[in-house]
């Protein structure tokens, strides 16, 4: 018997397997709406015209490409830093990470430390549940989202039932996959039940930048840092700055005093040394390129502002003509969603009908990328969506 002969075969991951058959499928007018790759109304994901400038740049200087520190680009870091709390603080603890997914990772293996539990949104993005699974943590859903709601108090009185110390894992903006986000009282009702029942937040911020401006995005983060509670963020960089397949990412921690983070400092960086050694040079050298030059700062945040206004646009195309075409469908209650996806809670059946038939792919939990959509397919995806209920 060969080595390998018990190792049971997995299923295929629910977002990229799915991506791996659209691709295999024939059918001549198919449509993707699965990966979260912001798309303009080419349906292209663009080259910022910032991030062209800086590559140009780096391409000309010659940079040696020598290892980073285990903890990243210092200056990449602290760009970062500045972009989210709008400052940078002795008692922020900041690394470079392999993508958002990477810092995920990372505040997952960070937790067992003191936790073995994280409380996470129902829904939420799939792989949420397995890196912290890996980490070793028990995974509980909190309420979030029923029937095309926000249900915050059934959040709250399900977060407040969690054992002291457990983690809660909160989507910052663009909530992934439905849309809706907390309101500025919310968190500050969720930021209460945090300090009482002496919970930590695990902030995860995939979209700075895509339902407003970034500092208005970055609400909470520096609510909770003003506040003086201790607390993680994951950050990704693919999305604003549309480095999807370079994987810039970051971690941020939190802690009540700077000599309090030494040892979290030098768990982390046991942690990276241990699995990747150190983060690649490339996308922390555009990013802060961007972010340190204060004329292509200023063109990236009309760059993003581009992006942000198409979503918001074809969010209100594309429920506009539901409302028209399904009127008792509740299509109005996702209006206020903000960022790349919404849930159009279509069955499973649905679901399948529209893949096989149309050639027309939704993850399998109903989640939709809108900048799949433009004015060519608008119509034909809604038709669509309406048949196959």
């Amino acid at each position: 018997m060969g080595i390998f002969e018990k190792i049971p075969e997995l299923p295929v991951d629910p977002i990229l397997g799915i991506a791996a058959a659209f691709k295999a499928d024939p059918h001549p007018g198919k449509c993707s709406f699965i990966i979260g790759f912001y798309r303009d109304e080419h349906l292209k994901t663009p080259i910022l015209e910032t991030v062209a400038e800086v590559e140009k740049r780096i391409a000309e200087a010659r940079l040696k490409r020598e290892y980073l520190p285990i903890d990243g680009d210092p200056e990449f870091v602290n760009a970062i830093e500045e972009l989210v709390f709008g400052k940078t603080e002795d008692r922020i603890y900041g690394v470079q990470t392999i993508g958002g997914t990477g810092a995920v990772a990372l505040s997952g293996q960070l937790a067992t430390k003191w936790t073995d539990q994280i409380a996470i949104s129902n829904l939420t993005w799939a792989n949420h549940w397995k890196i912290y699974q890996m980490a070793g943590l028990k995974t509980e859903p909190y309420p979030y989202y029923e029937e095309k709601h926000l249900c915050f108090e059934k959040m709250i009185e399900n977060l407040s039932s969690l054992p002291e110390k457990s983690c809660v894992l909160v989507h910052t903006n663009c909530h992934n996959p439905t849309g809706l986000d907390l309101s500025h009282d919310q968190w500050q009702t969720l930021l209460e039940l945090t300090e009482k029942k002496h919970l930590f937040p695990i902030l995860d911020m995939a979209y700075q930048g895509f339902s407003a401006a970034p500092e208005q995005d970055a609400y909470a983060p520096r609510l909770f840092l003003e506040k003086g509670v201790e607390f993680a963020l994951t950050y990704t960089c693919a999305k604003n700055f549309s480095l999807y397949g370079e994987r810039a990412g970051a971690l941020f921690v939190v802690g009540e005093s700077k000599k309090k983070m030494e040892a979290v400092s030098s768990q982390i960086k046991s942690m990276i040394r241990g699995t990747y050694s150190n983060p690649p040079i490339h996308p922390a050298a555009v990013v802060k390129g961007i972010l340190r030059d204060a004329t292509l700062h200023e063109k990236w945040l009309t760059e993003l502002s581009v992006m942000r206004q198409r979503m918001h646009a074809i969010r209100e195309a594309f429920i506009d003509r539901m409302i028209k075409k399904d009127p008792e469908g509740n299509w109005e209650l996702i209006r206020s969603g903000k960022g790349l996806f919404c849930s159009t809670e279509l069955s499973t059946k649905a679901i399948e009908k529209l893949r096989k038939e149309k050639g027309i792919y939704f993850a399998a939990d109903g989640r939709i990328n809108l900048t799949g959509i433009n004015q060519e397919n608008i119509e034909v995806v809604t038709d669509a969506i309406v048949a196959a209920k």
